[in-house]
């Protein structure tokens, strides 16, 4: 049985994610789902979520402290942005002109948030929460529920690193700008991961509102983006920083 969450009781951001999502067809013990269609790998998020917070009573009314919030809410900010469009326009996927729902595997944002979704999402079907049978077997059960969490946030960390590997060429498809602030993007996560940032539903609700609202283009430059709000040219501008300040680092590092 899915936890409760009241479409009244959480900010718009949130609730926009229970109205795009569809939930998956299940045949023979199985799940059908199109990861490639934006509904259908909203509803793997909304399983996620709401089979976390069935086993859990910490995560307080509504299910706004779940930490798994944070990823389909940046998927929803992906797709309202444009960056799960085929960035090298040979196909209409993902443009309102074209196939609107259509998720294209040339968008490099795609193709991370994929290894965000789909491997979490195993891992939870291997870890038994879902109540669909897995073709694989754990190796020890899970003692606790923090343990599971630990388990799927491991996953979660470890999908993003073999995944800025593998589609780094798919960055070329973009202006620079965009390009940059991929990249930029990619560090700050794995900081905010290791100072436990806490990804919960109205913590990420308010921290994107800093995110940009649409793709960059050349020309863009934080913190001078007109169109821009005051607080997303600083975010933008913040998350360059910390990108520059991560290559001095490791370039540091490296001469050592």
């Amino acid at each position: 049985q899915e936890h409760p969450v009241s479409q009244t009781c959480i900010p718009l951001c949130g609730r926009r994610v229970l109205v795009t999502s569809v939930t998956p067809r299940v045949e023979n013990g199985k799940y059908i789902i199109d990861p490639w269609v934006y509904s259908e790998r909203m509803g793997m998020y909304k399983i996620l979520v709401n089979k976390i917070a069935s086993y859990s009573e910490k995560f307080a009314p509504e299910n706004k402290n779940n930490t798994f919030w944070g990823l389909p809410l940046q998927h929803g900010w992906q797709y309202s942005t444009g960056r799960l469009a085929d960035p090298s326009q040979r196909t209409d996927c993902g443009y309102v002109s074209g196939d609107r729902s259509c998720i294209s595997m040339d968008s490099w944002w795609a193709d991370m948030n994929y290894f965000l979704c789909v491997l979490p999402f195993l891992a939870a079907v291997d870890s038994g929460i879902t109540g669909i049978s897995s073709d694989q077997h754990l190796q020890s059960p899970f003692h606790s529920f923090d343990d599971l969490l630990k388990y799927l946030r491991a996953t979660h960390t470890s999908s993003l690193e073999d995944a800025y590997g593998s589609f780094e060429d798919r960055l070329e498809y973009y202006f620079k700008p965009e390009a940059d602030f991929g990249r930029s993007w990619f560090v700050a996560l794995n900081y905010l991961a290791a100072s436990g940032f806490p990804t919960t539903l109205i913590t990420v609700c308010k921290f994107q509102k800093g995110l940009p609202p649409r793709m960059l283009v050349n020309g863009d430059r934080a913190p001078f983006v007109t169109d821009f709000t005051n607080l997303q040219n600083a975010v933008l501008f913040g998350l360059h920083l910390v990108h520059k300040m991560d290559d001095s680092t490791e370039w540091y590092e490296n001469k050592q």
